[in-house]
C-alpha cells in the first residue's frame, strides 16, 4: 500500500478517497492471499471458531493475542475467510490499524467501517465522536463480522467497536493485538486466544516449505536445518523469512548465513519485534526489558524484581506490562523470553553505538567483556556488565579493570576472576553478584554505600571487610556455600537488612548477637551450617516472615520468644539437634508451618503449641524419640497437614477428632504403637474428619480396617502398604474420590 502525504488538511476529502478506495481493493477479497496450505492454521481456526460460538445470537467479542510474528493476523485473515459466508449483512477485515491511523486517523478508518456495513462510497466523519455514532447506528440492526487487527490501543477500540449494544444479534468482532492489556480492560470480551509458538514438528514443516518448498529437507541440510529451527524456536515469522532467505542455496551459503544470524538478526524478524518495543513503552519499562534480556532472563521473578526495584525501576508494574505487550513470560516462577526477543534487546544495546562495545549500556557478551576489560576501556556509559565463561577459563585484564566505570550499577561476575582478585568496584554499584569470589574479603577501597543487593555463593570469603562500615542502604545478602566464612558483622550496621542468606556456610559456629532484635530482617537462612552450635537466648525480629534453621546438626536450644513476632509464618527445624520447643512458641500467633522432621532429639512437644491458630501444616516424620502428641493437639482448629511417619508416638490424643480441616494426615512406619486397631480405629470413628483427603498408614501391623472406613468421604488417596490385612471391608468401594 503506498504512502500518501498530507500537507494542509488531515483529513482532505481526496485523500480520504484514496485511503477508502485502497482499502476497499483489500477488502473485496481480504484473505484471497492466504495460503491453503499453512501450517497448523487449520486447528487454529477450529480453536477460535470453537470461542466464537457461531450458532449463539449473543454479540460476542474475541481478542487473538500474542508476540510479533507469531501469526495473528494470519489466523485473523484465515478465520475470517472461514466464517465471512455466515454474515450477509456485512463483514470487515480492517488490516494494520495501528499504523492505518496514525497515518490517517481514526475517523478514516471509522468512514471504511460504516461505507463497507452500508454499502456506501461517499462518506465525511467530521470527527470520532461523530464516527462512533454512525458506526453504531450503521451496524446496530445488522449481524456483521469485524475484525481489527494489529490494534495498539484502547483509543482505536473505542472508536471502532466501543460496546455490545453497536451491533446486531449474532455479531463477531475479533481484535488481534500484541498488548493483553486492550483485552482485559475490555470488559465485554469473552474469550481471549493466546497464539501460541509453533510446535517443533510443524516448525519443520514451515521452514521446510519456505527453505525447500516440500515437506522435507535433503539430508545434507540436516544439521544446518537444525541450526536455524533453534534459532527460530517455533516463531513463524522466523521461519518464513529464514527459510525464504535460504532458498535455492548451496550448503556453503547456508553456513555463513547461519553464522551471521548469531551475531546480525535479519532486520524483517527484528523490525517486526521491535515495535513492541518501541511503541507503548514508559523509558523505565524499556530499561527493565532491557535488563532482563542481557541480565534477568531466566532467574526467579522475585529475584529480578529485587533486582530491578534496587534501580528504582517499579518492576511490580512494569514487568506486567511486558507481559501484556508479548515481550517476557512468566513460566514456573522464571522469568523468561523468546531467544528471538533476547536478540532485538540486544540489538537496541547495541545500535546506539555499533562495534563501539566500551559506550553500550550494558555488557554481557564474553568477547565483549573481555576486550573492555583487558583494554582497560571501560567508560561511564556502561551500566550492567555480566561475564560468564567456563570456570577454567582465564582471563586476562587487571584487578582494576572496572575503575573507568564510575556509572556501573548491576556487576556480575560468574567464576572467572583477574589472577590477582579485584582491588576496585565503583561505588555507584546497587547490585554486585560474585559467584566463587576468589579473595578473603572484599577490597577496602570499596565503599559500599549504594549497594543494595551483595549475593556471593561459593565464594572465600572469611569475612566481609577488614575494617568496620555502616551499610545503610543494604537490603539483601547471600553468601550461601562460602565454607570459609567464620566472622559476620555486627548487624546494627546493616539496619535495613531484609534477607541474610547464610546457607551451607559450614564454618560458622554462631550469628552476631545484634541479629536477635533486627527490626527489619524478613528472611534468615541457616539451613545445612553444620557446626552452627548456638543462637542468641533470646529472640525479637518484628519483620521476620519465614526462619530457616534446618540441618543445622550441632543447634541444640531454640531461642526464647521475646514480644511480638507476629509476621513469622514459616519456621523449619527439620535436622536440628533441638531437644525442646521453648513455652514461648505460643507467641508467634501467625505460624503457618513448623518443620521438625528428622530432630531425633525431640521427646516431645510442649502444650503450648497447640495455642497456635493459624499453623495449617505440622512436620514431625523422623522424631525418633517423640513419643506422643499434646492432649490439647485438638485446639489447632486450622491444622491441615499433620506428618508423624517413624515416630515413637504410641497413641494419639482422643483430641484429634476436633481437626475438622485436616486434609492430610500421614502416620506410617509407627510400628511400636500399642494396639494399633483401637489406634486405626479411634481415627476412624472420628466422623470430623470427613474433610480428609490423603491417609497414609503403612507399616503400621495392622490387621484389619474398621467397617466404618467409609465415613472417610473425601478420602482421594489411602496408603496402607505394609500391613497385615486378611481382608478389606466392602465399604471400601465406596469412594468416589478414590484414585
Amino acid at each position: 500500500m503506498q504512502t500518501h502525504i498530507l500537507s494542509t488538511c488531515r483529513y482532505e476529502a481526496k485523500v480520504i478517497q484514496e485511503l477508502v478506495k485502497e482499502v476497499f481493493s483489500k477488502l473485496d477479497h481480504p484473505v484471497s492471499n492466504v495460503q491453503k496450505d499453512l501450517v497448523g492454521i487449520e486447528s487454529r481456526v477450529d480453536e477460535v471458531k470453537s470461542l466464537l460460538e457461531l450458532g449463539t445470537d449473543d454479540v460476542r467479542f474475541i481478542g487473538i493475542w500474542g508476540m510479533g510474528g507469531i501469526g495473528k493476523t494470519t489466523l485473523a485473515s484465515a478465520l475470517f475467510d472461514n466464517i465471512v459466508h455466515q454474515f450477509t449483512d456485512g463483514a470487515i477485515f480492517l488490516p494494520e490499524v495501528r499504523e492505518k491511523s496514525k497515518k490517517y486517523g481514526l475517523e478514516s478508518l471509522q468512514e471504511i467501517m460504516i461505507s463497507k456495513i452500508q454499502s456506501l462510497r461517499d462518506l465525511k466523519v467530521d470527527n470520532i465522536s461523530h464516527g462512533v455514532q454512525l458506526v453504531s447506528r450503521a451496524a446496530w440492526s445488522k449481524k456483521v463480522l469485524v475484525v481489527l487487527d494489529d490494534v495498539d490501543s484502547m483509543d482505536q477500540v473505542n472508536a471502532l467497536a466501543g460496546n455490545r449494544d453497536w451491533f446486531g444479534k449474532g455479531s463477531r468482532i475479533i481484535i488481534t493485538t500484541r498488548d493483553k492489556r486492550i483485552l482485559d480492560v475490555k470488559k465485554t470480551l469473552a474469550e481471549i486466544y493466546e497464539v501460541r509458538l509453533l510446535s517443533a514438528t510443524k516448525s519443520v514443516e514451515l521452514f521446510n516449505l519456505n527453505a525447500f518448498r516440500k515437506g522435507h529437507h535433503p539430508k545434507e541440510f540436516e544439521k544446518l536445518s537444525a541450526l536455524v529451527l533453534e534459532y527460530a524456536g517455533g516463531l513463524p515469522l522466523a521461519l518464513t523469512v529464514l527459510g525464504k532467505l535460504l532458498y535455492d542455496r548451496d550448503a556453503e551459503m547456508w553456513t555463513s548465513a547461519v553464522d551471521r544470524l548469531k551475531d546480525i538478526p535479519e532486520d524483517d524478524i527484528i523490525g517486526k519485534l521491535k515495535v513492541s518495543f518501541d511503541k507503548g513503552l514508559k523509558k523505565v519499562e524499556q530499561e527493565i526489558f532491557l535488563d532482563i534480556a542481557c541480565f534477568l532472563k531466566g532467574e526467579k521473578v522475585d529475584h529480578a524484581k529485587r533486582v530491578l526495584h534496587s534501580f528504582d525501576f517499579y518492576p511490580d508494574i512494569g514487568i506486567h506490562l511486558l507481559v501484556e505487550r508479548s515481550l517476557v513470560v512468566i513460566s514456573e516462577k522464571k522469568i523468561q523470553m523468546h531467544d528471538l526477543i533476547q536478540q532485538m534487546g540486544w540489538h537496541i544495546v547495541r545500535e546506539v553505538h555499533p562495534r563501539q562495545p566500551w559506550k553500550y549500556s550494558r555488557l554481557w557478551d564474553p568477547h565483549d567483556v573481555c576486550d573492555v576489560l583487558a583494554q582497560n576501556m571501560g567508560t561511564e556509559a556502561v551500566e550492567g556488565l555480566q561475564l560468564v565463561l567456563p570456570k577454567a577459563t582465564k582471563v586476562d585484564f587487571s584487578s582494576d579493570a572496572l575503575r573507568k566505570m564510575d556509572m556501573l550499577r548491576l556487576l556480575k561476575f560468574h567464576d572467572v576472576y583477574p589472577s590477582q582478585g579485584f582491588e576496585y568496584f565503583p561505588n555507584q554499584l546497587r547490585w554486585l553478584y560474585l559467584r566463587s569470589y576468589p579473595s578473603k574479603s572484599l577490597p577496602p577501597s570499596f565503599e559500599a554505600a549504594n549497594l543494595i543487593g551483595l549475593e556471593m555463593p561459593f565464594s572465600q570469603l572469611e569475612k566481609f571487610w577488614a575494617k568496620r562500615k555502616r551499610l545503610n542502604k543494604l537490603k539483601f545478602i547471600d553468601l550461601s556455600h562460602s565454607q570459609k566464612l567464620i566472622r559476620i558483622p555486627d548487624f546494627k550496621d546493616i539496619p535495613n537488612l531484609q534477607r541474610l542468606v547464610l546457607a551451607q556456610c559450614t564454618s560458622l559456629v554462631q550469628v552476631h548477637e545484634s541479629i536477635a532484635f533486627h527490626e527489619n530482617l524478613v528472611l534468615l537462612n541457616l539451613k545445612g551450617c553444620k557446626y552452627m552450635r548456638s543462637l542468641p537466648d533470646s529472640i525479637q525480629m518484628v519483620s521476620l516472615e519465614e526462619l530457616v534453621l534446618s540441618n543445622c546438626k550441632r543447634l541444640a536450644k531454640f531461642p526464647d520468644i521475646q514480644g511480638d513476632m507476629d509476621r513469622l509464618s514459616k519456621l523449619y527445624l527439620d535436622g536440628t539437634a533441638i531437644i525442646e520447643l521453648p513455652l514461648s512458641i505460643e507467641r508467634l500467633k501467625n505460624l503457618d508451618l513448623i518443620d521438625l522432621s528428622s530432630c531425633e532429639f525431640l521427646g516431645s512437644l510442649p502444650s503450648s503449641i497447640c495455642s497456635l491458630q493459624s499453623l495449617r501444616i505440622l512436620r514431625l516424620s523422623d522424631c525418633s524419640k517423640l513419643n506422643k502428641l499434646p492432649e490439647n493437639l485438638g485446639n489447632l482448629g486450622c491444622l491441615e497437614e499433620l506428618y508423624a511417619d517413624r515416630t515413637a508416638i504410641v497413641q494419639l490424643p482422643p483430641s484429634i477428632r476436633l481437626l475438622k480441616k485436616l486434609k492430610i494426615f500421614s502416620f506410617s512406619g509407627c510400628k511400636d504403637s500399642l494396639e494399633p486397631q483401637t489406634l486405626i480405629s479411634r481415627f476412624f470413628l472420628s466422623w470430623v474428619l470427613g474433610s480428609l483427603r490423603k491417609l497414609y498408614f503403612g507399616h503400621q501391623n495392622l490387621l484389619a480396617l474398621p467397617l466404618d472406613i467409609s465415613c472417610l468421604s473425601s478420602l482421594s488417596e489411602l496408603d496402607i502398604s505394609g500391613n497385615d490385612f486378611v481382608n478389606l471391608p466392602s465399604s471400601m468401594s465406596r469412594f468416589p474420590q478414590l484414585e
